[in-house]
C-alpha cells in the first residue's frame, strides 16, 4: 500500500513548500503517513495471524 501511494505523496509534497509550507511539516506529513500505513499492516497481520510472533 506505500509503494502505491509514492507517486501521489511525491507530486503533493513537491508543492507544499509552494504554497508555503515549512520543511519540518512536509517531513511531518511523510511520516505521518508512515505510520498511517505501517499500523493497520501491523494489526491486519496481527489479527490475520496471531500465531506469528511480531
Amino acid at each position: 500500500m506505500f509503494i502505491s501511494n509514492v507517486p501521489e505523496e511525491l507530486s503533493s509534497s513537491a508543492g507544499m513548500p509552494k504554497a508555503g509550507c515549512s520543511c519540518g511539516f512536509v517531513f511531518g506529513f511523510w511520516a505521518a503517513m508512515a505510520a498511517a500505513t505501517t499500523v493497520p499492516a501491523v494489526l491486519g497481520y496481527s489479527v490475520i495471524d496471531p500465531s506469528h510472533p511480531l
